[in-house]
């Protein structure tokens, strides 16, 4: 299995999550020039831009996962969320980023849900108010 696919298992594991929680999903793999949504889903009126990780080979699954959404991969991810937000019409919802985390450990899999992440203080800047 190609990492493509196991990114889209990963990422219908936690649509189906979400939804579990009542979350609707509104898009999935949203792309824009320097980086991509996971995810968009929605509760109540609060839009949720969902980041999927995947770590089933690293010996702690659980840090790697946390760490590779770092400084770089954040501030594309930012940037992405306010591309969604700068082309959707009408759209006056609060909103959070998300991070979900999906880790093998003692041949388990695990799931985390990370509600309103809270970005580096350094890219703070870059969110629309």
């Amino acid at each position: 299995m190609n990492t493509s696919d196991k990114g889209t298992i990963a990422e219908n594991l936690v649509s189906d999550y979400l939804e579990s929680e009542g979350y609707s999903i509104r898009e999935r793999n949203c792309s824009y020039r320097l980086g991509e949504i996971d995810i968009v889903a929605q509760k109540d009126e609060t839009l949720s831009f969902v980041e999927v990780k995947l770590r089933l080979d690293a010996d702690d699954g659980r840090f790697d996962a946390l760490e590779s959404f770092g400084w770089s991969k954040q501030k594309k991810f930012i940037k992405s969320v306010n591309n969604y937000l700068g082309r959707a019409r009408n759209l006056n919802n609060p909103y959070q980023i998300d991070l979900v985390i999906l880790y093998r450990e003692a041949g388990r899999l695990f799931l985390e849900h990370f509600k309103n992440f809270e970005v580096k203080k350094s890219l703070e800047k870059y969110l629309v108010a």
